[in-house]
């Protein structure tokens, strides 16, 4: 079993995966007047279906932070933003769908807050709690996408990965 350190989020750490963008108590160029200050396309999250985005939530528990199983979706990418407590995620670049890179997954810690775009085929799964004991995350997929175009790998044991604290 491998042990990494989080990562913290930066434009050049992440970019390999998708975006991300700090969406409650967002800084930066608002439009509108002052009683309705609206911070557009924050994240842009774009697919070629004609099925319509599904938002849904996540209720992860608090466990240890070992990275036993991961999925893709080869036709979408997955938008995930946690709501009320920080989460690490754990990401791996596109590959073969029946090769995740396991030794090339790295975790990042995902503020309340934050959204991450993942692009399509880049290996995730469900979040883990930082510190609370639940945490609610939105989860923005095309509808049914996972029972249409989710493959999901359990990682052998030598090849799972651990959170260094």
């Amino acid at each position: 079993m491998r042990k990494v350190k989080a990562k913290e989020l930066s434009l050049e750490a992440f970019s390999k995966y998708g975006t991300f963008a700090k969406m409650v108590e967002p800084d930066g160029v608002s439009v509108g007047p002052e009683i309705h200050e609206f911070f557009c396309d924050r994240i842009v999250y774009s697919y070629s279906s004609p099925s319509p985005v599904g938002f849904s939530i996540s209720h992860v528990k608090k466990r240890d932070v070992v990275v036993d199983t991961t999925e893709i979706h080869r036709m979408c990418g997955e938008v995930l933003m946690p709501l009320d407590g920080d989460v690490y995620i754990h990401v791996g670049q596109v590959s073969d769908m029946d090769a995740p890179p396991y030794d090339k997954f790295e975790i990042f810690r995902l503020p309340a807050g934050y959204a991450v775009a993942l692009k399509p085929g880049v290996w995730h799964f469900a979040a883990f709690p930082c510190e609370k004991e639940f945490v609610s995350v939105l989860v923005a997929l095309p509808e049914r996408t996972y029972a249409n175009d989710c493959i999901v790998h359990n990682i052998p044991k030598e090849k799972q990965l651990m959170l260094e604290e």
